[in-house]
């Protein structure tokens, strides 16, 4: 969605050039902001700048602003750190809607006008309050109609992101929903295969159905990997260890220690919902994504998914290859460069990273 005050949407055509200038990616969740920017030129890119900001409660509440000001000085801060206005900026999971649409080739509307006056049939606000940005699916559309992916939010949640970050001294360049985004950077470029994204993260857990690289499903859960830290603090372990415990304990065990049998209900939980999803995808995806696809991998991003034993344990339960993200893939190889970042700390950022490379940096 491009950025406009009066207008903030993206049109149905290719992102402009001016678009694609030097810009990194914003995230901004209920607790934290996340900024990271590649390098453009030579033969692969490289990380410029990264950050990893805590934000008070109560600022942003269940995605949506409700502490404007507040938070345009806290971005404001962080400008001193990042210094680049321009930014490609996520929009919350749990606040946008995504769906499926066909319009036919000799409709007398424009595309845009043809999504905008079925809008009431998906969306339950009027069409003047909703924000939306269409794409094409090239390999669905037929000679007698275009079959869309339309992705919308409220004008209000768009508006208030947009306000808190031009107050604050930014350029918005773009909106864009998390699991697109995460989708760009965790997903191989030209992969044309289905997989699910699961985003774990500290509030709350995103999981997305990607299809050749555009996202066909997406819903928010409210578990998440704060519920591990919390049980874990309940079984007397210390504040320091808790991310320890969680990465080299995890639900495996193996040091005497008692966190698996803590930790594993709160997984269960995780592994239910996720099955639900999977089984929903395979028996309903019609409904979501005509000719859709097996799911063949599940992708853990988020800060969360470096558990110790998710992967294995989810795998057995879905039948299905379940792996920790690669996300800088797409961006540069690992093999010629290491990233300031370390790898178990790659995982928080697949949506920021997936934004900034909204600039069209690719690997070589």
């Amino acid at each position: 969605m491009k950025a406009s005050r009066r207008d903030p949407v993206l049109s149905l055509f290719p992102l402009p050039a001016l678009l694609r200038m030097d810009a990194g990616g914003l995230e901004i969740s209920e607790h934290s902001i996340k900024y990271l920017s590649f390098t453009s030129g030579g033969k692969f890119s490289r990380i410029k700048e990264y950050g990893n900001k805590d934000i008070p409660q109560g600022i942003v509440i269940g995605g949506e602003i409700k502490d404007i000001a507040g938070l345009a000085d806290i971005l404001r801060g962080l400008l001193k750190e990042i210094k680049n206005p321009r930014v490609h900026v996520s929009l919350p999971e749990q606040k946008g809607y995504i769906f499926r649409m066909n319009v036919p080739r000799s409709a007398e509307l424009s595309l845009r006008e043809a999504v905008e006056f079925r809008l009431v049939e998906y969306v339950p606000l009027a069409p003047s309050d909703v924000v939306f940005d269409a794409e094409i699916i090239e390999s669905e559309s037929t000679d007698a109609e275009y079959i869309l992916n339309v992705t919308a939010f409220p004008r209000s949640t768009v508006e208030g992101y947009y306000d808190a970050l031009t107050i604050g001294g930014y350029t918005p360049l773009t909106f864009e929903i998390e699991s697109q985004a995460a989708a760009r950077s965790v997903i191989p470029l030209r992969d044309a295969g289905v997989h699910m994204i699961v985003d774990f993260g500290e509030t709350r857990t995103a999981i997305a159905v990607v299809q050749a690289g555009i996202v066909r499903f997406t819903t928010s859960l409210e578990l998440a990997g704060g519920s591990l830290g919390a049980a874990l603090k309940k079984a007397g372990v210390m504040d320091a260890e808790i991310e320890n415990t969680k990465n080299d304990v995890g639900i495996v065990g193996g040091r005497g220690e008692k966190a698996d049998g803590v930790l594993a209900p709160i997984v269960a939980q995780l592994r239910t919902e996720i099955q639900r999803h999977f089984v929903y995808w395979h028996t309903h995806g019609e409904s979501v994504g005509a000719k859709h696809g097996s799911i063949g991998s599940v992708i853990l991003c988020g800060g969360n998914s470096n558990l110790r034993g998710l992967p294995e344990y989810l795998s057995a339960a879905l039948r299905v290859p379940v792996t920790a993200a690669s996300v800088w893939q797409n961006a540069f190889p690992l093999s010629s460069y290491v990233p300031a970042i370390p790898l178990n700390q790659s995982l928080r950022y697949a949506t920021v990273a997936g934004l900034a490379l909204r600039c069209g940096i690719q690997s070589s």
